[in-house]
């Protein structure tokens, strides 16, 4: 088990739940972000074509994770966050501020 993204310069690649260090929800100015950390991002960064690894490599490099605002995204974050809940341990999945419908 784990997630498919399909999202900025990572494109259809599937991520095993053991290859997330930590999922971490948030909102800057009013605005939900979901922030996903990887245990090895190489992996994730290997699966990807030319340009996109190179600004991959870049963003891991720095210790930065992949970020998805909620105004772009497909899925629903509070769904996406409620079913994590099941794969991931708590000390995963940090929620900063609870996302109600009223701000996605």
């Amino acid at each position: 088990d784990g997630i498919f993204i399909n999202q900025q310069l990572i494109k259809q690649t599937f991520v095993s739940w053991n290859d997330v260090l930590k999922i971490e929800i948030t909102t800057k100015s009013g605005v939900p972000f979901l922030n996903i950390y990887f245990t090895d991002p190489s992996k994730i960064t290997k699966q990807q074509s030319g340009i996109s690894q190179l600004f991959l490599k870049k963003m891991f490099r720095d210790a930065l994770p992949l970020s998805c605002e909620n105004t772009f995204a497909v899925a629903d974050f509070n769904a996406f966050t409620e079913k994590t809940k099941t794969f991931l341990p708590d000390e995963k999945l940090i929620i900063n501020e609870i996302i109600t419908p009223e701000i996605l």
